[in-house]
């Protein structure tokens, strides 16, 4: 779901991709529904507003609608349709992001909008390390690069399988700045080495130059601790492992807030969903409490799917479908302002909000929408 930058429309793209339908909010009357011209696979589909009238969607890996897009593998690919006439405009970027693995094609399923509608910032999740932010003027791409995943130990010695993937993305409401969450693991053989967590990158949106980065959740190689198979994989460890599964920047970069999940090996029960970080800093400001369920022995807090910060309050909805809104006018003390039931296995949960102060959130196949204000 998306709102317009005007808010007078909100826009759903469905489960299967393939089906957009805008609404007009002052009348909630459906003013368009059209059908893209692919769609069909359960995929994560990206969906934001460019401008007042236009929206844009991630692709399947098919070939593109553009004719000039002659080899799928060398760049990410966006969809721009104007919401009054259903119609296809254009495909983005407008040149070619040439990227090191070109086996299969590029899109940029997790993607987000600055708030001033000037740049959009997405991921491949073929290419899950690799980040690109383009200029919506142009089309062009203003850097393409790729998160390295740092352990802060030496870890060269052991046969390792190293991955960092980005989980989750936030511009700030002017697009000077990008947040980026991940989720990092290394699993070893042999010598029984395992490290695992998420990290935080600020990036400075016109550069990709990283302004700060810290460990949100982080878990070192502890030889102590480790027990491993018959084949020498890590099997189990007494402690937590988690991954940035959501994040959200506030509108002046100031503050960041981040969603864990469970990575793997979680043994111990938790109840803390998200924390408040000071992005210029790295420094915990203070966690956040959340839903909570029992899987056999084990109590477990139930992830941050999608969050988003406006003005001095922040709205989050977990993985089954329970809504939370906070007045962060003070960071270190969110006072929590509405909460919603969950539904137990929901799927598809989703969240937007409007720049005059609206939380949509869908469940299923039903769409609420919130009035806020910090009482």
């Amino acid at each position: 779901m998306a709102w317009s930058p005007n808010g007078k429309y909100l826009a759903a793209l469905s489960y299967w991709g393939s089906t957009l339908t805008i609404w007009d909010t002052e009348t909630w009357v459906k003013v368009n529904e059209f059908v893209r011209r692919e769609g069909g696979a359960i995929v994560e589909y990206g969906l934001d507003f460019s401008s007042d009238y236009t929206v844009l969607t991630s692709t399947m890996m098919r070939a593109s609608f553009d004719p000039n897009y002659d080899d799928q593998s060398k760049y990410f690919n966006l969809m721009e349709w104007d919401i009054r006439t259903g119609k296809y405009l254009r495909s983005l970027p407008s040149t070619p992001i040439r990227l090191p693995d070109m086996r299969d094609r590029s899109r940029m399923q997790l993607f987000t909008v600055s708030g001033d509608q000037r740049f959009v910032a997405g991921v491949s999740r073929v290419l899950e390390n690799t980040i690109a932010v383009l200029d919506l003027r142009t089309g062009k791409a203003v850097f393409a690069r790729s998160i390295p995943i740092d352990w802060g130990v030496d870890l060269s010695a052991s046969k390792a399988s190293k991955t960092e993937g980005i989980r989750a993305l936030s511009l700030s409401a002017d697009g000077r700045y990008l947040a980026v969450g991940t989720s990092s693991e290394q699993r070893t053989r042999q010598n029984k080495t395992l490290a695992g967590g998420g990290r935080v990158y600020i990036l400075d949106t016109m550069t990709g130059k990283t302004l700060n980065s810290f460990w949100a959740y982080r878990w070192e190689p502890d030889f102590e601790l480790d027990h491993t198979d018959a084949d020498g994989w890590v099997v189990y460890r007494p402690r937590d492992i988690y991954r940035v599964c959501s994040i959200a920047l506030s509108p002046d970069g100031q503050w960041v807030v981040t969603g864990k999940d469970r990575l793997f090996n979680t043994k111990t029960g938790n109840t803390i969903a998200a924390t408040i970080w000071n992005a210029r800093i790295g420094a915990k400001v203070t966690d956040m409490e959340g839903d909570v369920y029992h899987d056999g022995a084990m109590v477990l807090v139930d992830p941050i799917k999608t969050m988003a910060w406006h003005d001095d309050w922040l709205a989050m909805i977990n993985q089954l479908g329970s809504v939370r809104v906070y007045s962060l006018q003070d960071p270190s003390h969110p006072r929590l302002l509405f909460k919603s039931k969950g539904y137990w296995m929901a799927i598809n949960t989703r969240l937007a909000v409007s720049g005059g102060g609206l939380v949509a959130y869908s469940n299923g196949n039903h769409i609420h929408v919130l009035k806020v204000n910090n009482h």
